[in-house]
Order: C-alpha cells, then sequence, then structure tokens
C-alpha cells in the first residue's frame, strides 16, 4: 500500500469515527434531554415519549452498526456529491413548508404541501402516482381528524 492509499484509508477511518461519534451523539441528545423536555406523562396508556424514544434509539443503534462496518472495512461510505447536499436541503424546506401547513391550515393540507414535493424530490416521476397518493391520503386525514 503507497503512502497516498494509506492516507486516504486513515481520513476515510477518521470521518466514519467522526460521523458515528456525531450522529450518535445527536441521537443521545434527543433521547436523554429533547425527547423527555418535549413530552409529558399521560395517565393512561403508554408514555408519549415512548415511540420517540424507541426510534431515536434505534436511530442510534443504526448508526453504531453503520460505523463498526464502516470502520471493520465491511462496508465503505459513498461519497456525498453535491446532489445529495441539495436533496437534504429541500427535504428540509419541504419539512419546515409542511410544519407551517399543519400549523396554519391542518393535516390534510399539509399532505397536500409534503407527499407530492418529497415525492418529486426524491425522484418520482410517475405524475399519476403523485396525485393518487397524494388525493387519498390528503382525502383518508380529511375524513379521519375532519
Amino acid at each position: 500500500m503507497n503512502g497516498r492509499q494509506e492516507g486516504g484509508r486513515r481520513g476515510n477511518i477518521l470521518a466514519a469515527a467522526l460521523e458515528t461519534v456525531v450522529l450518535c451523539g445527536l441521537g443521545l441528545v434527543a433521547i436523554f434531554w429533547i425527547i423527555p423536555a418535549q413530552t409529558s406523562g399521560s395517565a393512561l396508556g403508554l408514555n408519549p415519549a415512548f415511540m420517540p424514544t424507541v426510534y431515536a434509539s434505534a436511530f442510534v443503534f443504526f448508526v453504531l452498526l453503520n460505523g463498526v462496518l464502516q470502520l471493520s472495512g465491511h462496508v465503505t461510505a459513498s461519497p456525498l456529491t453535491q446532489g445529495a447536499i441539495w436533496l437534504v436541503v429541500a427535504m428540509v424546506a419541504i419539512c419546515c413548508a409542511g410544519i407551517m401547513a399543519f400549523e396554519r391550515f391542518g393535516a390534510a393540507v399539509c399532505a397536500l404541501v409534503v407527499i407530492p414535493c418529497s415525492m418529486v424530490a426524491l425522484g418520482e416521476r410517475r405524475w399519476g402516482l403523485v396525485v393518487g397518493t397524494t388525493v387519498v391520503s390528503a382525502a383518508g386525514l380529511a375524513l379521519a381528524v375532519g
């Protein structure tokens, strides 16, 4: 192995370790600080913090698993492209628009905003599927929520 390959391998290991530590740290902050601060206990049934804690715990587990696989050399990380960064930015913007639509107009209008925008952003080009999914979801939410 020459010096350039060895340096590249060290850089990949450092990047994988840093990614694992940062993402696990964010997951643990969610589990132990954000979720308890944003939920309150209930008298009946499951605690409202239960499912978010399960999801955050699964996130931490899969980040750790991915980190171990990358550090052991069994899986290589795909390079982060500019297109991937713009997809993340687009999805964050869609989520923000959905939150604003939900707060102002309710769940059905939120579905009309989030579903088609996210489907198109993720690469769906069959307009019949986009429109059908949006209409069925929005109608179901309008009937269920009112």
